[in-house]
């Protein structure tokens, strides 16, 4: 393969990376090893236990406030955890 091709970024990357975002792809792995789903069973958990309500709007408002609700810390323990699996899985 020539250099300068396996340098070359993808235009989603460079696009991402000059808007300021990092862009970080994951190998392709079952998706139960990306961490954003277990960041995602936390908020679902935390809206199971939520109050009850019929309203689509306050739904909304409850959906926002769960997935506000995962600690930082909760996260990152999520991230580290899905890369100890992938690194066994390598």
């Amino acid at each position: 393969m020539q250099p300068d091709f396996v340098a070359q970024k993808s235009h989603l990357k460079e696009l991402i990376v000059s808007r300021g975002h990092i862009c970080d792809f994951y190998p392709k792995y079952h998706c139960e090893l990306n961490f954003i789903e277990q960041d995602w069973g936390a908020a679902k958990l935390h809206y199971h236990n939520s109050p009850k309500t019929s309203d689509i709007d306050q739904m909304e408002k409850n959906v926002i406030v769960c997935l506000d609700d995962v600690p930082n810390l909760l996260i990152q323990r999520y991230a580290n955890r899905s890369t100890r699996f992938i690194n066994a899985y390598a």
